[in-house]
């Protein structure tokens, strides 16, 4: 359908064109250098600047923008708290005005000057909003990462179809018709759209999808969640209820708030400082209760959490996965099939294609009862059905381990206790070995123990390893081909013998087979024809040979993933999406390029 004569995108595919535009036009900004920031947190305005808003809604919503404003930038004179704000808009116009910047002035000028025009769904501000997040870097407080965060201004007008219901998106049976791809778009209804560098990537068929589409919005709702932001919706006008946005800040644990309590959301870095401060203190304690809590808060504060804003962010600080289980990563499985941290491959009514790559995956959580998560080798993310009730079994447990392809550490390997280790027996004692079920981009991991507790730690974050992989067989990719016949395949058709053991067995159980826990894997027996230079000064120079060929295998297999390096004795982190190098021990930055 395109656009129609308003200039309005019309259908999903029309948003996601519109949105790579954006994304587009924000990068080009970033790199000319004319975006001021500064501090550690950004936030970006999303304002409803529909035209049915016109009138006292219009005069409300903008006077709380601009309470917002003001007040992070009195906060900012007091306490020299430092913050990012961006403004977005969605109605006539659909755009990103500014992205996250430290000059607020012009932040309060360009609302100031909004005028109301045209119509959008919702839909319209969280695609704008995730473009003014995607822009944004991650910040830290003390040694928690931080994502940016959205605060969404509109009514219940914009939610397209007052037919929604937040139960209109919690129907997993839905999704797992067709294996649905978690860090895609609706896969399985006709378009897969994916995060990256440049926005939101559009692949498969593209037919005109309404907006209206539950599974669309549902998949939309997903990818931001993936970003692991928070959004917060200020309610224009009395007993508004916009499911979709409503949606949307429960899976990412945001706040609803009434334009009359702006200072919730004005204080809200204050409140992250404080909570980073008792975090810490509570994490390893076995008293975690609320009431402990709230009596630390106002002994460090002075005052009471009315809203349980800061009791909220320390449970969530003090475990970082709280959001993640509740939408059903890294939960237990109810199957008596399969359970956490499982290594499994397609099983007798599989019926997916080749969406497995023909590779192994690892159960990582589990979508509701009967519904498994599996992070496949090849990198995707998939939901399946493994019902005891009904009989119905897409997978199956199979007795391989996760290979290395010259990285650190990956999904399903077996870790053990590092040199950092400061948990005491929460892993299960000395030796007790664990699951990777997630690999983040900072240093860190998911590590599910056989003991069956799971959490979150270094894995080079800081320079610090409180985990190894333990006896994980490692590969170059130039040798990969060589064993491959270790590993029957199958049809897409048909599903492996039941009987199939791999040949090339995992060496749990032999310490002496580990790799070094401090030193990257570098294999420089392959030749590649890339050179790889980061930036030192006024010059570029290149790195070793060793580690070009690790840098450049990377980039092929991900060309927006990232990868770890070790180079002079520290260890580095590269980022194909922005051609960074960062030091995660003091977080300074160096510019890479790849020559060809």
């Amino acid at each position: 359908m395109g656009i129609d004569t308003t200039g309005q995108p019309k259908t999903i595919h029309d948003w996601i064109k519109h949105y790579n535009q954006v994304c587009e036009h924000a990068r080009y900004r970033l790199r000319s250098g004319t975006v001021r920031r500064t501090g550690v947190r950004y936030v970006t305005l999303v304002l409803d600047i529909s035209e049915r808003l016109r009138g006292r809604k219009f005069k409300v919503m903008k006077e709380a923008a601009l309470e917002y404003v003001e007040g992070v930038r009195q906060v900012w004179l007091e306490t020299g708290l430092e913050e990012n704000i961006g403004l977005a808009v969605f109605g006539g116009k659909n755009l990103l005005i500014h992205e996250c910047t430290s000059e607020l002035d012009l932040i309060l000028r360009s609302i100031d000057q909004l005028e109301p025009c045209g119509d959008a769904p919702a839909v319209g501000g969280l695609f704008m909003g995730m473009a003014g997040v995607i822009t944004g870097p991650r910040g830290s407080i003390g040694d928690f990462p931080i994502q940016g965060h959205m605060i969404i201004f509109t009514d219940s007008g914009s939610d397209g179809n007052t037919s929604y219901s937040t139960s209109s998106f919690s129907s997993p049976l839905s999704l797992a018709k067709g294996g649905i791809d978690l860090k895609s778009l609706l896969e399985n209804g006709g378009i897969t759209l994916t995060l990256s560098s440049t926005g939101i990537n559009v692949g498969s068929s593209l037919d005109d999808i309404d907006l209206h589409n539950h599974a669309g919005v549902e998949s939309l709702v997903h990818s931001v969640v993936d970003l692991q932001t928070k959004v917060f919706y200020v309610q224009i006008g009395k007993n508004q209820h916009n499911a979709i946005v409503e949606r949307v800040v429960k899976e990412t644990s945001g706040r609803i708030v009434d334009t009359r309590e702006m200072q919730r959301l004005v204080l809200m870095t204050k409140i992250m400082i404080l909570a980073s401060r008792i975090a810490p203190k509570i994490m390893h304690s076995l008293n975690q209760s609320k009431e402990l809590i709230k009596q630390q808060i106002k002994e460090e504060s002075g005052s009471d959490d009315p809203y349980n804003d800061c009791l909220d962010m320390v449970l969530e600080f003090a475990n970082p996965l709280s959001v993640e289980n509740k939408r059903g990563n890294f939960t237990e499985l109810t199957s008596r099939s399969l359970q956490l941290g499982d290594r499994v491959r397609r099983g007798p009514d599989w019926h997916y294609g080749n969406q497995d790559k023909q590779m192994a995956g690892t159960v990582i959580g589990q979508q509701s009862h009967g519904i498994a998560r599996v992070h496949w080798d090849n990198g995707d993310t998939n939901i399946y059905m493994q019902c005891d009730e009904t009989s119905t079994y897409n997978l199956r447990k199979v007795d391989e381990p996760r290979i290395l392809v010259d990285e650190m550490i990956a999904v399903g390997c077996r870790v053990v206790r590092g040199h950092d280790w400061k948990f005491g027996n929460k892993d299960g004692g000395v030796g007790s070995l664990g699951t990777v079920l997630d690999v983040r981009p900072e240093g860190k991991a998911v590590v599910r123990w056989d003991s069956k507790r799971t959490g979150l730690y270094k894995m080079g974050h800081n320079g610090r390893f409180e985990i190894k992989v333990h006896g994980a067989p490692v590969r170059s990719r130039s040798k990969m081909n060589e064993h491959q016949s270790e590993y029957p395949h199958t049809s897409d058709s048909e599903s492996e013998p039941e009987s199939f053991r791999p040949r090339f067995r995992p060496t749990r159980d032999n310490a002496t087979q580990e790799p070094n826990d401090y030193v990257i894997p570098i294999y420089s027996d392959a030749t590649v024809s890339a050179i790889w230079e980061y930036e030192e000064g006024s010059e570029w120079r290149q790195y070793p040979n060793d580690i070009n060929v690790k840098i450049e295998k990377a980039y092929q297999r991900k060309k927006t993933g990232k990868t770890i390096i070790e180079m002079d004795r520290t260890t580095y982190q590269i980022y194909f999406q922005r051609m960074i190098q960062e030091n995660p021990s003091n977080k300074t930055e160096k510019s890479i390029r790849r020559k060809d």
